[in-house]
């Protein structure tokens, strides 16, 4: 691998032949703009932003890390318009902003913001829907209540206890409950 610094133009990049391995060369004129020449097969030249990112380890030992972003293909855009974008946004870069990491956490955003108010509406709707099946449930049981007479009611064990639990309840309190239900 070769690491050289021209100044880009179209006809300096356009004479840089492919070899067998990776060739990077630097723009001596657009700090942070490096172009890709790609081994042979491949034969594409790509634009590149570059930086170095700067790290600390334990002993407080400082350590360089060279980092890349890709732009473009040669030839996709001017170099112009490259070397524009590289200028406006490689501090964007360097300070760590990736706009696809920031596309991507707004749209985990908004899909989970979309999730949690749809599973709010399905779960005011369920519970609805259940409200009317106990509704309909004890409309059924009444009306089948209404239609049995006393003694097959008192065959009933909810009957039974309901109307024990009455019963005990008019002999506790006979005047209260005389004068609460009439009777």
């Amino acid at each position: 691998m070769t690491n050289r610094n021209i100044k880009f133009t179209k006809t300096s990049l356009e004479n840089i032949k492919h070899t067998e391995q990776l060739q990077k060369y630097y723009d001596k004129s657009c700090e942070g703009l490096a172009c890709f020449i790609h081994p042979e097969p491949s034969l594409n030249k790509s634009y590149y932003a570059h930086w170095s990112t700067v790290t600390y380890d334990a002993a407080g030992k400082q350590k360089r890390s060279g980092r890349y972003k890709r732009i473009c293909r040669v030839g996709q855009k001017p170099l112009d318009e490259v070397k524009a974008e590289v200028i406006t946004k490689l501090k964007i870069w360097k300070a760590g902003f990736d706009e696809h990491k920031q596309n991507v956490e707004k749209k985990y955003i908004t899909e989970k913001k979309y999730i949690s108010e749809n599973l709010e509406k399905e779960r005011e709707s369920l519970y609805i829907a259940n409200a009317q099946i106990e509704f309909i449930k004890q409309d059924r049981v009444n009306k089948k209540m209404n239609k049995m007479n006393l003694s097959e009611k008192k065959k009933l064990p909810a009957f039974i206890s309901a109307h024990h639990a009455c019963e005990l309840i008019y002999k506790i309190n006979e005047k209260t409950f005389i004068l609460e239900y009439g009777g």
